[in-house]
């Protein structure tokens, strides 16, 4: 991740005068990591330390090169309270103060995703409700996603700030190197860096440090002594939640190990422990001795997990770890070396049904098969399999699911004063969408996740929170959205009427005249639907009636509430159906619970929003920005380790706004509890001004600052036509996939399709892969290569994957072909998957020896025109992504096709997008209330920032700082204020240079 920004710099045409940075479209592109290499960061924490302060300057930040990056990795958003109570929760034959680690990356594996991007299709994990501590293992120290942390504290979950790996195995001399350095102590025998640890962690907003130490350093004196004292000092300063996770070789705790691995009684404990899985299972048989060690130390239980290999959900000890002895013993799952298996063995037939499947999943191994914690399989050792070959077998996926919640309480951090608000986003979404229309396009960001449903689906009788339903069916799903990218589907049919309690909580009516704010899209003239709220200590619902819906489009109501008094409290939220006919389905886009209260957020620091532009093209435009409120004269943690809480300057979140020209409606395209985001992809016309514009709103969620604009300048060079995206979507190999990329290449293609019978038959031949020195995503347009086909013809067509002679090749995949007969740009009817070829787990070497022969006829009624045959090759042993989507060791070739006869044809079938409201989106609420608020109000001249070399000197136009980078990405000189720089001191080579003009950064390519 830290490097491939550079890399894409590398493909410009060496020039002297500067050349833009285009970046790609992936959070792996947009962030640069390097800073974080060798311990930087914490090198300037313990410098300041030294000075006197508990945290270092902007300058010394940028000094190291962390400029616009900086706001990422950090957190806003305080960890929420939890709270518990035994005689509520819906499983009773549980050890209620048992909890669950969740040990899994912060995106979409190791070392990549995470962070906001244009990435849909990437992990939104949203299972928090059971989860006490999540790891967040993809990235190293302090490089966690902070939007993930924001995600994680909304919901009580403690996340560890990245992690390090230390593998005996696999040694490169970075334990040692470590340890060296944490060792390194002052003239009084402390630990240099001990109290830099604590800092840094506080600053950045995450919960602490997380270790895989698989090495030998575990046993380490000053390993365990400086560990010790990064506890003790947290503790001093009374920063709650604070942790250090480690992960060893040891299944068990000891006499002889507890020292190293969790503490002792003069001490404390030390680390969060998660112990060894033995041969891949959970190691029950040692629970006993282990708990019995840690009381004989006379220390908690409380911080001793029980490790447990995720895809061991299927084969385990789960029966042997719940008995009344084992059940005191925590759980802490690891997801595993590479991706989260849950993400990892998502499926589906398009993107957004991949999504919505891989929510399914969340949801049948944390709250049972049956999605609901009400009805679940008993506990056994055979839970399902995580691995089916494709989306046909998606409900097979851990389909004995017990779930997490057969052994782990639900949790829920929704407390305090009204209002409470969900738009039931996950985190990403194929469109932007603001009040039901589309504002911009593909996104991914989990700090606009909201706050997660506590059971995930309590369905119930109507009016009996105890008596399990079914009628109605609850998901997630991306097809449509009010506000975000995703909302809740409910459908199914019920005479009775089913309950769906969505929320447990402990929410204050602070003030009076309590009010529902509800957006709906469902059937004209529906009307069965209504919001049910429980006051504490109350055995009755308050049932509030949604009213008819006036037609098929979103509809928002705001509904009055009677029965709720200002100072009681609500204990639970959710929906009910009272009663609905087959086909049956209703979109959920909002609920808002609010009353009178209104509190003023902090405004941005003037001049404080700063944009740097990371890909611009003739019609697009993608940015980075990040700000600051204004958060002096509020009572803050700024003092104590340069954190401000949202909270504490009354901001429940930050709305991004986006302007084309000055006569242009303004836009809501984004929002973030951050103090920085990534907006990709913005329409701009060359012609007209850009203007990006933030604003605070409250935590009473109607209330807001004014907007600070900034005028964006346009790039003076030639810039690049967009990317045009393939309406068929992308089938590509994952460079996440096992296995080296390069090999891949070389092996794996296809070296043969032919046909028989059509009109225009296909003979393609490949002595080797055209994608060789060309592209590495294994896709390949075969554009030159058309099949012509008329309806009802009978086709033969053969298909061989190159023979390679190792173990890389296609005869190691599944392989699916598709043929879009409708029209309409996807592959989703069942006769649009002409076979399906390979075995699970297994080599089928007649894909490559002779090849494949496969028969099919065009339906007499598909639709004439231009169509798509593709062929998908993926690794038998994950599932089969589809026609779209990432492949592991994969290959896809793609041929043009057309359909032509005489018969009325079936035409396009209407998609889930032909039923989005269409039409301009409402401009935001509240523009005109204050001064800063009107794009009027701003200047247009911002000036655009330029670099040329001459005689190994760089001269700067509209230039106020700039970064110098190496092809490494190590930032290499930083100046400020100057003019020009020499270049002698730097080798020859290729350079980057990111710009600061006022509020405006570009990058650029040089060479000296």
């Amino acid at each position: 991740m830290k490097r491939s920004f550079l890399k894409s710099s590398m493909l410009l045409t060496p020039l002297v005068f500067a050349s833009p940075i285009m970046a790609q479209e992936s959070s792996e592109s947009i962030f640069d990591q390097a800073p974080w290499e060798n311990e930087q960061v914490l090198e300037l924490f313990s410098k300041a330390w030294d000075e006197g302060r508990n945290y270092p300057t902007k300058a010394e930040f940028e000094s190291i090169g962390l400029t616009f990056d900086l706001e990422f990795v950090r957190s806003h958003s305080r960890q929420r309270a939890t709270y518990k109570d035994a005689s509520k929760d819906v499983v009773s034959d549980i050890n209620h103060n048992r909890s669950l680690w969740c040990n899994l990356p912060a995106g979409y594996g190791k070392g990549l995703g995470g962070y906001p991007s244009t990435q849909f299709d990437q992990d939104v994990f949203s299972m928090w409700n059971y989860t006490s501590i999540f790891g967040s293992w993809n990235y190293g120290f302090l490089q966690a996603p902070g939007s993930w942390v924001d995600a994680a504290h909304k919901n009580g979950t403690r996340i560890y700030g990245g992690i390090k790996f230390f593998e005996g195995w696999n040694d490169d001399g970075s334990e040692g190197a470590f340890l060296k350095f944490i060792s390194t102590k002052n003239e009084d025998g402390t630990y240099k860096y001990a109290r830099a640890f604590v800092n840094a962690a506080a600053f950045f907003g995450c919960d602490g440090y997380n270790y895989n130490s698989e090495g030998s350093t575990w046993r380490d004196t000053d390993w365990v002594n400086f560990h010790a004292e990064v506890n003790r000092i947290a503790k001093e300063l009374n920063i709650e939640g604070f942790g250090i996770g480690q992960y060893t070789q040891q299944p068990n705790v000891s006499d002889s190990n507890i020292g190293y691995i969790y503490g002792n009684a003069e001490k404390g404990k030390i680390f969060d422990c998660m112990l060894n899985y033995s041969g891949n299972k959970l190691a029950y048989r040692y629970v006993s001795n282990s708990l019995a060690a840690i009381e004989k130390a006379g220390l908690s239980t409380d911080d001793v997990y029980q490790g447990q290999l995720l895809v061991g959900l299927s084969s385990d000890y789960w029966k042997e770890m719940n008995t009344e002895a084992t059940k005191a013993m925590n759980i802490c799952i690891w997801g595993e070396h590479d991706q989260s298996r849950f993400f990892q063995f998502r499926v589906g037939s398009s993107p957004t049904n991949v999504q919505e499947n891989y929510q399914l999943l969340l949801e049948k191994a944390f709250s049972g098969a049956n999605r609901n914690p009400l009805s679940r399989p008993e506990i056994s050792n055979a839970w399902g399999s995580f691995q089916v070959a494709d989306a046909d077998h998606a409900n097979e996926q851990l389909n004995n699911s017990p779930g997490f919640a057969s052994m782990f309480a639900e949790r829920t951090a929704i407390g305090g004063n009204l209002p409470f608000e969900t738009h039931f986003n996950l985190g990403n979404g194929e469109n932007y969408f603001y009040n039901g229309k589309v504002t911009n396009g593909s996104w991914y960001n989990m700090s606009m996740q909201d706050i997660v449903p506590t059971y995930r689906w309590l369905v119930t009788a109507k009016g009996d929170m105890k008596t399990f339903a079914n009628d109605i069916d609850v998901r997630f799903t991306h097809e449509d959205a009010y506000v975000g990218g995703s909302c809740i589907r409910l459908s199914g049919a019920t005479t009775a009427g089913n309950d769906i309690v969505l929320y447990r909580t402990a929410l204050k009516a602070s003030a009076g005249n309590v009010k529902v704010n509800l957006a709906l899209k469902g059937a004209k003239g529906a009307s069965n639907l209504s919001v049910i709220l429980k006051k504490e200590g109350s055995d009755n619902w308050i049932e509030v009636p949604a009213g008819e819906l006036a037609g098929t489009t979103w509809e928002a109501k705001t509904l009055n509430v009677s029965g709720i008094a200002k100072g009681e409290v609500i204990e639970y939220i959710g929906l009910r159906v009272n009663s609905s006919a087959e086909g049956y389905k209703m979109l959920v886009g909002k609920l808002n619970i609010s009353d009178d209260l209104t509190v003023s957020p902090a405004a941005l620091k003037a001049n404080s929003l700063l944009v740097e532009v990371k890909e611009e093209t003739t019609k697009s435009l993608s940015v980075k920005l990040n700000w600051e409120p204004a958060y002096e004269g509020y009572n803050t943690s700024i003092d104590k380790f340069g954190m401000v809480y949202n909270d504490e300057i009354n901001v429940d979140h930050f709305e991004i706004l986006y302007k084309e020209g000055n006569d242009g409606r303004v836009k809501e395209v984004g929002r973030t509890a951050q103090w920085a985001t990534y907006i990709g992809n913005l329409p701009v016309a060359q012609t007209t001004n850009a203007f990006i514009g933030v604003r605070a709103v409250s935590v009473d969620l109607k209330s807001y600052s004014d907007v600070q604009w900034v005028a964006i300048p346009h790039s003076s060079g030639e810039l690049p036509e967009p990317t045009v995206e393939d309406p068929y979507g992308r089938s590509w190999m994952s460079s996440n996939g096992n296995g080296t990329l390069e090999n891949c290449i070389k092996h794996i293609w296809v070296e043969k399709v032919t046909t028989e019978g059509a009109t225009q038959n296909l003979n393609y031949t490949a002595t080797s892969n055209p994608l060789e020195g060309v592209s590495t995503d294994q896709y390949y347009f075969a554009a030159d290569h058309k099949l012509i086909l008329n309806q009802g013809q009978k086709i033969k067509m053969t298909f061989k994957g190159n023979d390679s002679g190792t173990g890389e090749s296609l005869q190691y995949d599944f392989i699916y072909p598709y043929l879009d007969y409708d029209g309409n740009y996807s592959f989703l009817d069942a006769d649009e998957v002409l076979g399906q070829f390979g075995k699970m787990n297994a080599g089928t070497n007649e894909i490559v020896n002779p090849g494949l022969t496969l028969e099919f006829t065009v339906p007499e009624d598909a639709h004439i025109g231009e169509s798509r045959l593709r062929i998908v090759g993926s690794d038998a042993w994950t599932p089969h992504p589809g026609p779209t989507g990432g492949t592991v060791k994969g290959y896809s070739i793609d041929f043009p096709v057309e359909i032509q006869g005489t018969n009325a044809d079936r035409g396009p079938a209407e998609t889930y997008k032909d039923l989005q409201d269409k039409g301009e989106a409402d401009e935001p609420a509240g523009l005109g209330g204050g001064s800063g608020s009107a794009i009027e109000n701003i200047g247009d001249d911002a000036t655009l920032s330029t670099v040329k070399v001459i005689g190994g000197v760089a001269y700067f136009t509209n230039v106020d700082k700039a970064w110098f980078y190496d092809m490494n990405g190590r930032c290499v000189e930083f100046v400020n204020n100057v003019a020009s720089v020499d270049l002698s001191g730097l080798a020859s080579g290729v350079y980057v240079v990111k710009m600061q003009n006022g509020q405006v950064a570009r990058s650029a390519k040089i060479v000296k």
